[in-house]
């Protein structure tokens, strides 16, 4: 009988025990990460920052940027855009395309189907379920009227996170033919909603080329999200900051 006291109360001391370690832990303040600054020429920097941006054509970005989430065609067109510039080719095969989106994304859902992106590198994809094949579509028309300026201005680091911070500024360029004259509109965010200057310049006349430079503190500020995955780091998210 006294042996069996003494087991209970043995018992007890364990579990009290366990559950002052758990109350003492719960007020324990959570481990932060510790993030380094980089340079932004960094070249795991300039690569990260590459697989997130595969194209500069507004029309392909805005949606990214507008919604901060990838959509399918972007998923799709990330990946193929990456295959081919280590490898230029007509067809791709659907094996490598999951492969680079697990490269690049992780584990995200997606699904095979035809859709275009505009690069240097691709203008749009036919996807054959049947072959499990994307055939390359080139020539497209760039939308050379409203463009988007961008540029990294910090990056960190730590462990297993990787942030890097971007400067944002569009610009449509519109030409009146009855004044004959070149208009380009400047905007500090995706959606031109709201404009910080304007250039005019006479049909014939030099036009000067807009540089970020000289809206970098008008401009948009977006953060991207990278996390390690335990094989690579992957493109988590985007958002705007300011």
């Amino acid at each position: 009988m006294k042996k069996s006291i003494i087991f209970i109360l043995i018992g007890f001391l364990f579990l009290g025990g366990i559950l002052v370690f758990l109350f003492w832990k719960s007020f324990e303040p959570p481990v932060e990460n510790t993030f380094t600054e980089l340079s932004v020429t960094d070249e795991a920097v300039q690569e990260l920052y590459a697989k997130a941006n595969p194209s500069e054509d507004y029309d392909t970005m805005q949606d990214v940027y507008t919604k901060g989430t990838f959509s399918n065609q972007f998923i799709l067109g990330a990946a193929i855009v990456s295959i081919l510039k280590n490898n230029p080719q007509n067809t791709v095969n659907e094996n490598d395309v999951n492969v680079a989106i697990k490269q690049i994304f992780g584990t995200i859902t997606y699904a095979h189907e035809s859709g275009y992106i505009v690069s240097d590198e691709v203008c749009g994809f036919q996807y054959d379920k049947n072959a499990h094949l994307y055939t390359i579509l080139n020539g497209c028309q760039k939308n050379e009227t409203t463009k988007l300026l961008r540029k990294i201005t910090s990056a960190r680091k730590s462990d297993t996170e990787y942030m890097i911070e971007e400067k944002l500024i569009v610009t449509e360029t519109t030409y009146n033919e009855l004044n004959q004259t070149i208009t380009i509109n400047i905007y500090d965010d995706i959606d031109k909603s709201h404009q910080i200057d304007t250039l005019t310049y006479i049909e014939g006349e030099e036009t000067k080329a807009v540089d970020i430079e000289d809206y970098i503190d008008e401009a948009s500020t977006y953060e991207y999200h990278f996390v390690f995955d335990g094989e690579t780091f992957i493109y988590k998210t985007i958002k705007k900051v300011s």
